[in-house]
C-alpha cells in the first residue's frame, strides 16, 4: 500500500469535520441541491480565511498543450454570493419561489420560464432546500471561447497590396486587427466608404474595464469615445480579461463607426445565472441591430434548445441579427449509445470519502467492445492540472421546459484511482430524476489530497458512467474541457461540440480560422481552419417542452468561419511578433463576422438575419473539414458546408459587392470589368452617353480640351470613371450618374481654371439611393477642387445618401478645395468628424471618407468646403500585410491529425501514407501481429541530426520548440490485442533526458497532442503508460529539437497490471472503499 506523507495525516483532521459536517446535513440537501452549492456549506471564516476552494463561474477553453497554465482557482467566503439557477415545481410556482428567494437574500432575481436565476449569499445556502417551490438548484458556469496560440515560424515581408480604387484608409489606434485585410474588410471601406454608419452593435461578455485600460485604449484611437457600457463585471478574483473591451476594439478596427455598448453576462462576486445572461440579450436587444456574444452556458442542454437558445431564438425572431462563437472545442467530446458493462459496488454517498457508507450495485457501461469489455475510460491529468466534464444523455431538461418535464433516468460519472478509491467531492452525483439530465465534473489534481489514500503523484484516473436509476438511455455525451494537459487516454471517439445558443437555427455562428493561414496572407489557398474549432451538427431531439422529435435536427454549424490571432493593446501574448497581443479563439473571430455584418447593414438595413446569414455563406470561401469527425481521415475536398468551418471564411467585399443595387463594376469577379462604353472628351465633342442599363463608362479628357464636357449614365447602377488632364481656361466637365447606385471615378489632375462638376442624379433630384464619388485628382494649387451636388431628401440615411471617398485630399495628401453643394431648405448644415458626416438639420445629406477635422472644413450656406489654410496630421497607415513567426500549419495539403476509432483493428494505420511503410524513419512491426513489443522489448537506435526535408507525418517544423526546423525521429506501426503496459529503457545516457515516445492511434502531420488521437506519452524516467484499448498504434520515438547524439532506447510492451486486465474483464466487481480491507498495512 502507498506511504501516507507526513503532511496528509494532518488534512484527516479538517477532513473528519467536514463530514461530520457533511453528514447531519447533505441527506436532505442533494436532493434539491447540486453538488455544487452543497460544498459550500459550512464555509467558516476562522478555519478557512481565505475562503473555500471552488471552481470558478468561468471556465477558461484549453489552451494548447504547449501552452499550458496553472489552473485558475477561486476561494469562496461565506459573505459573498455565487450565481445560481433555481428551477421551480412549475412554471405557476416560479414567481413564488423568486420570493423566497429574495427573502433569503438573492440579489437581480430574473425570472424565465420555471428557471429563477440571480446572486444568491453563500452562508444561507443552506437554507434553500427548505424552499417548497423549489425543485433545484445549480451553479451556473460561462466557458470562455478564448485561445492561445502555439506554433512558430520565420517572419518574412509580402508588401502592401495596391488596389485600381480606394481611398485613404486610416489606422484606428495602435494596434489593427489582421482580419481586416484577411477578410477583405479594408476593400470595403477603400472602394465604398463602409464604416458600419447607422448600426449598432451590442456585445456580451465577461467584463469591459476592470483592468482599466479604456481611458488609454480611447486616447490612442483603438476604442471610440462613445461605447455604451451600462454595467460592469466587478474584478473580485482577478480572473476577468476585459475580453469585452479587446472585441470592442476588434470591431472597431473593421467597422469604426458603428455604435457599440456592452452587457456584462458575468455580475458581481461569481458570476450571473443563465436568467440574466437572458436578461442581458434581451435588454441589448432593444437598442441594437447585432448582438454579438463569445460564450458558451455549460447548464444549457445538448439536445433541447435551453433558455438561452430559447431567448436567442426570439430576439431573431424580431429581427436582430445574432452572431455567437462556436466554440474552442474541436472534436472534444465523446459520444456513444449505453452498452452493457456488468455492475460495480458504489458507495451510495457521493460525499464519503473514505467508503465507509452503504453501498449500491450498479450497471456500468462498457467503453469497450462485446469481446474486450472495458468498464472505464482513464483520463491523464499531470499534476497541478484540472479539467472540466459536461455529461448529459438523451433526456429532456425540466429547467428548459416550458410544461412538466424532465429526465426519467439518474446516471452519474464516477472518477476512481487506479485503485479504485472513489475521488470524492468533484461532482458527477447529482439527483436527476424529474430534473436535468446533467452531470458536471470539475476536478482539480492538486484536490486529490482531500483523500488521504490517493497518491498526489498520480497522473492517471479512471472514470466510469453508471446507471442509479430508471432506463439507459440510447445516447450519452459528454464535453472535455481542460485547462492545460488533461485529456482522456482511452475509447475516446471525439463527436460534435457546439451545443445551446450557438446551435440556434437562426444564429450565425462562427468558427475560427488563424489569419497567416489565408489566402491574403500567405496565400494558403483554401484557408485552414483552427484545429480548435468547434464541429457542429449536434441533433436536437426534444422541443421545447420536451417532447422527442420524430425525425432529430440536424442544425448546420457553424455558419461561416472568421479570422482569429489577431492584435489587440492588451489581451493575450504577443505571439505573432507584431509588437502586440494576440487575441485567439472563436471569441475574436465572432466579433470580426460582426462588423462585417455592420457592413452589409449600413448598404442595405432591410436585411433580415435570414437574408444576411445567406449572403455571409453563398460568398464565403469554401474551406475543408481537415479534421472530419468520421475520425477516418479526410478524404477528399468538402465542397459546401462542413461541420468544421460552416460554408467557409467570411469575405467582407465579396458579401457586400454581391447586395443589391451595388454598382456593376464592383459586382463583378474581384471588383474589375471591362467597359462597355468608352468616350475621348474634347472641346466640341458629343456628350459621352451611357444606356438605360448597368454601365461601365470609361471616358479621357483630350488635352487640350475646353467648353463644356458632359458624361451622362442616364439610369442603372453604374460604374463612371474620367481620367482628366490640365485643360485650357474654358474646361468644363459635368458628370452624372442618374437614378441608381452609381460609382463615380475621377482621376489625373485639374488646374485652377478648370471645373468638376459630380451630380448623382439629375440637379435637384433624390433617387433615394447611395453614389458613391472616388477623387483621386491632383491640383495646381489649393484653390480649385471638384464641386459635388447632392439633395436633401428629408430621410436620409447612411444607404441613401452620396460618399464622398478622399474628399478634400490629394493623392499624396495635400489639399484640394473640394465643395459639396446641398440642395436643401434646412435652415443649417452640421458635420460631425467622428463619422464624417453631414446634415442639413437632422437629415443626413452627405457622408465623407475618410473623415476629416471639423477646422479642415468651413460651412457657408448650403455649401461645405475644403479648408485648405488648415493643415491636417498625416493620416496613420494601418499595419502592412506580411506574414507572422506564428505557424499554424505548413502548407494547405497538411492535415492535423487522422484517427482511428476506438476498438478498431483496421490497418494499416489511416494517416500513415503507404510510402512511410518504406521510409527509413519507420519500424513496422505490424506484420507481427499483436503484441510484438513484448518479451525482450523493441530496441530504436538512430542518429539524431536536423533534415533538409520534413518528414511525411510527425515533422517538428510545426512546432514552438523548433519552428521551421526537421529533426530526425523513428516511427514505429505496432498492433496491441490486449491492454499493456509500455515502458521505456534508456541504453544511454543521451536519451535519458531527451527522448520520449508518443503513443498515437493515427499519423498527423505535426505534432497537434489532442485528445482523440494521442494515447500517452512516456519516457525512461516517468511511470509506464498503459494501454488498454486493442488495435493498431503509431509509436513516435522523438528528442524534439535535440540533436548530434545517438538515441537508443528499447520499447517494452508488457501486459497490463492485474487490476487493468480484472476490470477490462469485468471477472470481478469494483469496490469503491477497496482500500480499507488493507488499511492495516499503511505505514503512517
Amino acid at each position: 500500500m502507498m506511504k501516507l506523507s507526513s503532511e496528509r495525516p494532518a488534512r484527516l483532521l479538517s477532513i473528519v469535520a467536514l463530514l461530520i459536517t457533511q453528514c447531519c446535513t447533505q441527506e436532505p440537501l442533494k436532493k434539491k441541491l447540486s453538488w455544487t452549492l452543497t460544498n459550500l456549506i459550512g464555509i467558516n471564516s476562522e478555519t478557512e480565511p481565505r475562503g473555500r476552494l471552488a471552481f470558478p463561474t468561468v471556465v477558461p477553453s484549453a489552451p494548447t498543450r504547449r501552452a499550458a497554465k496553472t489552473p485558475a482557482r477561486i476561494h469562496i467566503r461565506p459573505d459573498q454570493h455565487v450565481a445560481i439557477d433555481a428551477t421551480a415545481t412549475s412554471r405557476k410556482d416560479a414567481a413564488k419561489l423568486r420570493d423566497a428567494l429574495q427573502g433569503l437574500g438573492m440579489e437581480a432575481a430574473v425570472v424565465h420560464g420555471r428557471v429563477v436565476s440571480g446572486l444568491f449569499p453563500v452562508a444561507r445556502v443552506s437554507k434553500l432546500a427548505s424552499i417548497p417551490q423549489l425543485l433545484y438548484a445549480r451553479r451556473t458556469f460561462f466557458m470562455q471561447k478564448r485561445k492561445r496560440g502555439s506554433y512558430s515560424s520565420p517572419v518574412h515581408d509580402k508588401g502592401r497590396r495596391l488596389d485600381a480604387l480606394g481611398s485613404f484608409d486610416p489606422a484606428r489606434g495602435d494596434a489593427t486587427s489582421q482580419a481586416d485585410a484577411a477578410m477583405r474588410v479594408d476593400e470595403v471601406r477603400k472602394r465604398l466608404g463602409l464604416t458600419g454608419r447607422g448600426v449598432s452593435i451590442g456585445i456580451l461578455s465577461n467584463s469591459f474595464n476592470t483592468t482599466g485600460g479604456q481611458q488609454t485604449d480611447q486616447e490612442t484611437g483603438d476604442l471610440p469615445a462613445d461605447v455604451d457600457v451600462t454595467r460592469d463585471y466587478p474584478d473580485f478574483f482577478g480572473s476577468q480579461l476585459d475580453e469585452g473591451r479587446a472585441i470592442a476594439q476588434s470591431i472597431y478596427d473593421l467597422a469604426p463607426h458603428a455604435a457599440l455598448s456592452f452587457a456584462p453576462t458575468l455580475t458581481d462576486d461569481t458570476g450571473v445565472g443563465r436568467d440574466n445572461f437572458v436578461d442581458a440579450i434581451l435588454r441589448l436587444a432593444e437598442d441594437n441591430d447585432i448582438l454579438v456574444d463569445d460564450k458558451a452556458v455549460l447548464n444549457e442542454p445538448f439536445f433541447q434548445d435551453g433558455i438561452v437558445a430559447q431567448t436567442v431564438d426570439q430576439v431573431v425572431q424580431d429581427g436582430v441579427h445574432y452572431i455567437t462563437a462556436a466554440s474552442n472545442d474541436g472534436i472534444n467530446a465523446f459520444e456513444n449509445t449505453w452498452r452493457d458493462g456488468g455492475t460495480i459496488d458504489l458507495v451510495a454517498d457521493p460525499y464519503d470519502y473514505f467508503g465507509l457508507g452503504e453501498e449500491q450495485t450498479l450497471p456500468v457501461h462498457n467503453f469497450g467492445t462485446e469481446d474486450n469489455v472495458v468498464n472505464y475510460q482513464l483520463i491523464r491529468v499531470p499534476r497541478d492540472d484540472s479539467f472540466t466534464l459536461i455529461f448529459q444523455w438523451d433526456e429532456p431538461f425540466a429547467s428548459a421546459c416550458g410544461g412538466e418535464c424532465g429526465s426519467t433516468s439518474d446516471l452519474d460519472i464516477v472518477l476512481f484511482d487506479l485503485d479504485d478509491n472513489v475521488i470524492a467531492n468533484v461532482g458527477g452525483r447529482d439527483e436527476n430524476i424529474n430534473r436535468d439530465p446533467l452531470e458536471q465534473v470539475f476536478f482539480d489534481q492538486s484536490e486529490v489530497t482531500e483523500n488521504p489514500f490517493i497518491d498526489p503523484d498520480s497522473e492517471l484516473y479512471k472514470m466510469r458512467i453508471v446507471l442509479k436509476e430508471g432506463e439507459p438511455p440510447e445516447r450519452m455525451k459528454y464535453l472535455f474541457i481542460s485547462d492545460g494537459d488533461a485529456y482522456p487516454v482511452t475509447f475516446f471517439n471525439g463527436g460534435p461540440t457546439i451545443f445551446g445558443h450557438p446551435n440556434v437555427e437562426g444564429a450565425l455562428t462562427v468558427g475560427a480560422a488563424y489569419y497567416a493561414d489565408t489566402p491574403v496572407y500567405d496565400e494558403v489557398s483554401p484557408p485552414i481552419a483552427e484545429p480548435f474549432s468547434g464541429h457542429g451538427n449536434t441533433p436536437i431531439l426534444f422541443d421545447v417542452d420536451g417532447n422527442r422529435l420524430e425525425n432529430p435536427e440536424v442544425r448546420r454549424k457553424p455558419d461561416v468561419t472568421g479570422v482569429d490571432g489577431t492584435d489587440t493593446t492588451f489581451l493575450g501574448e504577443d505571439e505573432d511578433g507584431s509588437g502586440f497581443p494576440s487575441f485567439f479563439g472563436t471569441s475574436v473571430a465572432a466579433p470580426h463576422v460582426a462588423a462585417v455584418a455592420s457592413l452589409l447593414l449600413e448598404w442595405d438595413p432591410t436585411l433580415t438575419p435570414a437574408e444576411l446569414a445567406a449572403v455571409l455563406k453563398e460568398t464565403a470561401v469554401d474551406m475543408d473539414d481537415v479534421i472530419d469527425l468520421s475520425q477516418q481521415g479526410g478524404g477528399g475536398f468538402d465542397e459546401g458546408y462542413d461541420a468544421a468551418t460552416g460554408f467557409g471564411l467570411v469575405d467582407a467585399f465579396a458579401a457586400v459587392t454581391s447586395l443589391d443595387g451595388i454598382p456593376t463594376c464592383l459586382a463583378a469577379a474581384e471588383g474589375h470589368a471591362d467597359p462597355n462604353v468608352e468616350c475621348t472628351l474634347r472641346d466640341g465633342a458629343l456628350p459621352c452617353p451611357g444606356t438605360p442599363n448597368a454601365d461601365i463608362i470609361e471616358a479621357t479628357v483630350d488635352p487640350p480640351a475646353g467648353g463644356d464636357l458632359i458624361v451622362d449614365a442616364l439610369a442603372g447602377d453604374d460604374c463612371i470613371k474620367v481620367t482628366t488632364a490640365p485643360a485650357g481656361d474654358t474646361l468644363s466637365l459635368t458628370i452624372t450618374g442618374g437614378p441608381g447606385s452609381d460609382y463615380i471615378t475621377v482621376e489625373g489632375s485639374m488646374s485652377d481654371s478648370s471645373a468638376i462638376e459630380i451630380y448623382g442624379l439629375s440637379p435637384s433630384e433624390d433617387d433615394g439611393r447611395r453614389d458613391t464619388i472616388f477623387l483621386s485628382l491632383d491640383v495646381e494649387s489649393g484653390e480649385q477642387g471638384a464641386r459635388i451636388f447632392v439633395t436633401d431628401s428629408g430621410d436620409g440615411a447612411p444607404h441613401t445618401v452620396d460618399t464622398s471617398l478622399n474628399f478634400g485630399l490629394t493623392p499624396d495628401g495635400g489639399c484640394r478645395a473640394d465643395e459639396i453643394v446641398v440642395d436643401t431648405s434646412a435652415s443649417e448644415l452640421t458635420y460631425n468628424e467622428l463619422d464624417g458626416t453631414i446634415r442639413a438639420g437632422d437629415s443626413l445629406v452627405a457622408i465623407i471618407y475618410p473623415e476629416l477635422p471639423e477646422e479642415a472644413l468651413s460651412i457657408e450656406g448650403t455649401v461645405v468646403k475644403r479648408n485648405c489654410q488648415v493643415e491636417i496630421p498625416e493620416f496613420a497607415p494601418r499595419s502592412p500585410v506580411q506574414s507572422p513567426r506564428i505557424r499554424r500549419f505548413i502548407g494547405a495539403e497538411r492535415l492535423p491529425f487522422i484517427a482511428l476509432e476506438p476498438g478498431t483493428q483496421e490497418l494499416p494505420i489511416p494517416g500513415c501514407p503507404p510510402s512511410t511503410l518504406d521510409d527509413d524513419f519507420v519500424i513496422n512491426l505490424l506484420p507481427d501481429g499483436p503484441q510484438a513489443c513484448d518479451g525482450g522489448g523493441q530496441r530504436v537506435t538512430f542518429d539524431v541530426t536536423e533534415l533538409n526535408s520534413p518528414l511525411p507525418v510527425f515533422d517538428t517544423k510545426v512546432t514552438e520548440e523548433c519552428p521551421g526546423k526537421s529533426y530526425s525521429q523513428r516511427l514505429v506501426l505496432a498492433e496491441f490485442g490486449r491492454p499493456a503496459s509500455l515502458s521505456l529503457n534508456a541504453n544511454n545516457d543521451e536519451s535519458v533526458d531527451t527522448t520520449q515516445v508518443h503513443v498515437f492511434r493515427g499519423c498527423e502531420s505535426g505534432l497537434y497532442f489532442e485528445p482523440s488521437v494521442l494515447r500517452a506519452t512516456v519516457g525512461p524516467t516517468s511511470p509506464p503508460a498503459l494501454i488498454v484499448e486493442p488495435g493498431a498504434y503509431a509509436l513516435l520515438v522523438t528528442n524534439l529539437c535535440e540533436s548530434g547524439f545517438q538515441s537508443d532506447i528499447t520499447i517494452v510492451c508488457d501486459d497490463a497490471p492485474a487490476t487493468i486486465e480484472r476490470a477490462r474483464r469485468n471477472e470481478t466487481t469494483t469496490r469503491s472503499g477497496a482500500f480499507l480491507r488493507d488499511k492495516a498495512e499503511t505505514e503512517e
